[in-house]
């Protein structure tokens, strides 16, 4: 015979410890968009006080890594007129190719993109994002990958390193403005 009163208890007892890890995980989650946010901002303010070109980058290659937390970083350019060391030359349509649409990321784990954008990483890459930053005409695409294989995929949120791609677009046009 169950004794009623006890399985009640039980159940709602069960009940609470679920709802305290549900918030648990909400509050963690929240803890860490925040911390995402201020280490967004921190590179935005380093990007808006960057005086050249090649100091952008300087700051993309140098920051990146640390914000998202991956392996390799390579940066490309479809001018080939910009002459900065950091940059390597990719074809516009191949560039193109990558973002569909309007997009300004890439998340798709296309195995091409691994051969192309990190070419002498290739192995040790498991997986990746891409960053497309316009420029008049021109494109900059900023290849980041990871060892772990989950660090990137194509579920991922992107709005906070999207304001970060706008604030850079802002900077080297205004570099290029003056």
């Amino acid at each position: 015979m169950i004794d009623l009163q006890v399985y009640r208890y039980k159940k709602i007892n069960q009940e609470n410890i679920d709802l305290q890890n549900q918030m648990t995980q909400i509050l963690l989650a929240g803890k860490s968009h925040i911390q995402s946010q201020k280490r967004i901002l921190k590179s935005s303010l380093k990007i808006l006080n960057c005086k050249s070109l090649a100091k952008v980058f300087s700051v993309i290659l140098s920051d990146f890594k640390l914000l998202l937390g991956c392996e390799y970083i390579n940066c490309f350019s479809t001018n080939d007129n910009i002459d900065i060391k950091e940059l390597q030359k990719i074809d516009t349509r191949v560039a193109k190719s990558y973002f569909r649409d309007k997009s300004m990321t890439n998340l798709n784990q296309n195995p091409k993109g691994i051969l192309l954008f990190f070419p002498n990483k290739s192995p040790q890459i498991k997986s990746y994002i891409l960053l497309k930053i316009n420029f008049q005409e021109d494109i900059f695409v900023v290849a980041m990958g990871s060892k772990n294989i989950n660090k990137f995929n194509a579920d991922q949120q992107v709005e906070l390193i999207e304001y970060l791609i706008k604030i850079i677009e802002i900077k080297i046009n205004q570099i290029y403005l003056k």
